[in-house]
């Protein structure tokens, strides 16, 4: 029987092709074995653990944490109580994540914790930003503190975010802002701590607890319930519009919130800043600034001549005041505002309001007790019964 070399080398080839074939198969069954279940048994879906993350923070998890946040869009990922130290920012761009941690609420956090390590690079901690001109959509990050640190960077940052629930959450000690949402769009922030986020150099405050802007694109209908901003070292709370663009913060709830006492002697940053906005309410509100402390509680307005303040009200809020300024500053740029049932506790000056301001434009259900102020033209309020006709 004569030697067929081509048959040989066809039939090689083939069993060869098949073998590789078979291999990859494996490779992949096998691979797929290791990779952790989309749903895990205790009903929170992955768990950090799963993929490295170290709750003792000896050792750097943020490629854990990240390749955990890809694996589980879609699901829940669960972040077991401890410390996790991280290096740079865990990105979010995709949507629909579910991130539970174990934080007990507080000034301190003692349950799921991620930290800023010594070489923390990046402009916050975690960052969901979705792609131009559009929005990510769906997340919620619950039970989860970010400790700044000190150290560059914002703690949380949503860019074109909608549906986004940030609930129990704790912000402490990051150099720029707490938390930061551009182009927002219905995010709810519950029972959120901001605390000594932002930076003060002895003369210039800058950052702070939490701010809501416009820069890439209108940011609408978010709210922020039951929350608490204290202690920042710039804004408390702030509401602006980009350098560039006419978008303002549109159809603001803010409900039962504390918002007080600035650490830094900067009396250009108030408590809380309101630059440019519409249709937003305070409901139940406490704003309060210590003796030693001089910035406003609340100023309305902004000196960037692109300010605009239009349909804002505060309904049933108290300030409390004893600075050497004023409680309430209106500056250029506010159309309509309003108080109802308006209490004021301190003893500094009620109000400041610009002599430019419209007369009018500033609206109170009733005269206030306190009217130690400047610019009282701009103020309305209902007309005190005259006599009845006839007597």
């Amino acid at each position: 029987m004569s030697f067929d070399r081509r048959r040989f080398l066809l039939q090689s080839g083939a069993f060869a092709a098949t073998g590789a074939l078979a291999a990859q198969a494996y490779a992949e069954d096998q691979a797929q074995q290791r990779r952790p279940p989309a749903v895990r048994g205790d009903g929170f879906g992955l768990s950090a653990l799963d993929f490295g993350a170290d709750p003792s923070g000896s050792r750097d998890s943020t490629q854990a944490l990240q390749a955990a946040c890809e694996r589980a869009i879609g699901g829940v990922l669960l972040i077991p109580k401890g410390r996790y130290r991280v290096s740079r920012p865990i990105t979010i761009q995709d949507s629909g994540l579910v991130i539970v941690g174990e934080s007990s609420r507080g000034e301190t956090g003692t349950g799921s914790i991620l930290f800023k390590d010594e070489g923390f690079s990046g402009s916050a901690l975690i960052e969901a930003s979705g792609a131009q001109g559009d929005r990510l959509s769906g997340l919620s990050i619950t039970g989860i503190t970010v400790d700044g640190r000190g150290r560059a960077g914002s703690g949380i940052s949503l860019r074109r975010v909608g549906n986004a629930v940030l609930d129990t959450v704790i912000v402490d000690g990051n150099s720029d802002w707490g938390i930061a949402i551009d182009g927002g769009f219905l995010c709810s922030l519950r029972g959120v701590v901001a605390i000594r986020n932002g930076r003060f150099d002895g003369k210039t405050a800058s950052g702070g607890g939490i701010q809501l802007s416009a820069e890439t694109r209108e940011c609408a209908d978010c709210r922020i319930f039951d929350s608490y901003a204290n202690k920042n070292r710039g804004w408390q709370l702030r509401l602006a519009a980009g350098d560039e663009r006419k978008d303002r913060v549109v159809g603001l709830t803010v409900w039962a919130c504390q918002i007080e006492r600035a650490d830094h002697n900067d009396e250009r940053v108030p408590v809380v800043g309101i630059e440019a906005t519409d249709r937003t309410t305070f409901f139940g509100c406490n704003f309060v600034q210590p003796k030693e402390k001089h910035g406003p509680c609340l100023q309305l307005g902004g000196s960037q001549g692109k300010s605009s303040v239009r349909d804002v009200a505060f309904v049933s809020c108290c300030v409390q005041y004893n600075g050497k300024l004023a409680a309430i500053k209106a500056l250029p740029g506010v159309q309509s505002a309003s108080f109802q049932g308006l209490r004021n506790y301190g003893k500094g000056r009620l109000f400041d309001f610009d002599n430019s301001l419209a007369r009018g434009s500033i609206y109170f259900d009733r005269q206030p007790e306190d009217m130690r102020g400047s610019g009282a033209k701009a103020m309305s309020y209902p007309a005190l019964a005259g006599p009845a006709s006839g007597a």
